[in-house]
């Protein structure tokens, strides 16, 4: 809607990388805040057995804020500071 990433925003649920087996990540990319620039907003929740276990992965889109959760776990809130696209995906 807004033109090519990272400008259209990104949402990452759920992440998990090999060299960290216990370590899931949550990640919001736009166009102010988004790894190219180095600074992103992401958090990491520790979850010993990802890869052994099956785990429910949620996020609630609320007009204000971003949720997201393991196992009905809440680890990150990502809020809608009100700047428009730049900010909000």
């Amino acid at each position: 809607r807004y033109g090519a990433w990272p400008r259209s925003g990104e949402i990452d649920l759920m992440e998990n990388v090999g060299w960290e087996p216990g370590v899931i990540r949550a990640s919001v990319h736009t166009e102010k805040n988004h790894r190219r620039r180095g600074n992103h907003n992401r958090r990491v929740s520790g979850v010993r057995d990802a890869h052994d276990a099956f785990h429910v992965y949620a996020c609630e889109w609320a007009p204000d804020e971003l949720r997201f959760f393991v196992d009905d776990r809440k680890f990150y809130t990502y809020k809608n500071e009100r700047k428009g696209p730049e900010q909000w995906p």
